[in-house]
């Protein structure tokens, strides 16, 4: 018996070494987005967002993202896993006589480095154009309007919206000229929590020469993350003085020794159990 439940851990071991098979597709419930304004107005924006399951490594070929890429973090050698997370950034303030530009001056993931494999931004390497994403309802033919999502989602709601590809922007340069990364931060938040919650920051530097700083009605190229992780909603951020703080879909780390220990230990757990019955039918019979 013990030798047929051992067999039976080793196969079931070796199922879970088994990588899922599945189809490379957009990924049904983490595609749309978040629209943030709380708790600071002053960095109201929207955080479009989708996952691709990358089981095939298709992503850069099915999208002619294959050499143009920025890379931040991995090199073109992390430009690979099992999920690639897609993100971009608009900033939907429209400038008032009492503030006459509000700009984004930071982006937040709550996610960590240890869980990615690469980061990067889409930069087309002929023009220096950006890509944006595709979707049935043309939402993003213009630059005042490059929401994923639908127009009426209300402050922090998540609106699910699936693109049908990834374009070069073709209808104007966006006005970023390039991307950097923090990959050793903390996640923006009111009250500050303890201890603070791992985070990458992505700033901007844009076409007017005006650092860190993304301005009125202005968008971001797609950034770009690969990971083996799955996804999970938690903090997205855009700051600008303050955090405005929303949901969008992350890499979170699902450590396979957990999975391992969780199954190896009742096995265990068993034959110990087995055994120190026996030695107790031992020394009773002994009395």
């Amino acid at each position: 018996m013990r030798r047929f439940v051992l067999r039976a851990a080793t196969v079931a071991l070796a199922l879970l070494a088994i990588p899922s098979a599945a189809n490379a597709t957009w990924m049904a419930g983490y595609s749309g987005s978040t629209l943030v304004s709380v708790p600071h107005g002053t960095a109201d924006g929207v955080i479009n967002y989708a996952v691709y399951d990358n089981s095939d490594n298709s992503f850069l070929s099915t999208f002619g993202l294959s050499g143009n890429l920025t890379s931040l973090y991995g090199g073109t050698a992390g430009q690979t896993g099992q999920y690639v997370y897609v993100y971009q950034v608009v900033n939907t303030v429209y400038p008032d006589t009492a503030n006459p530009e509000k700009s984004i001056d930071g982006f937040y993931l709550q996610t960590s480095a240890s869980v990615l494999n690469g980061v990067a931004y889409a930069k087309n390497g002929t023009d220096g154009q950006g890509y944006v994403f595709t979707d049935s309802g043309g939402a993003l033919n213009t630059t005042s309007n490059q929401r994923l999502g639908t127009e009426d989602h209300s402050t922090g709601s998540i609106t699910s919206a699936t693109p049908t590809g990834i374009q070069k922007d073709t209808t104007s340069p966006g006005a970023w000229t390039s991307i950097a990364v923090d990959m050793d931060n903390s996640f923006p938040s009111e009250p500050a929590v303890t201890p603070a919650a791992d985070a990458i920051r992505f700033d901007f530097t844009t076409s007017d020469g005006t650092s860190n700083k993304l301005g009125t009605n202005a968008y971001t190229t797609l950034i770009i993350l690969f990971s083996d992780a799955k996804p999970v909603y938690s903090g997205g951020s855009l700051q600008d003085g303050g955090p405005a703080n929303g949901l969008v879909p992350v890499p979170s780390p699902e450590p396979g020794t957990l999975a391992l220990l969780g199954l190896g230990l009742p096995v265990l757990g068993w034959g110990y159990a087995r055994r120190v019955r026996a030695a107790k039918v031992v020394a009773e019979a002994a009395q």
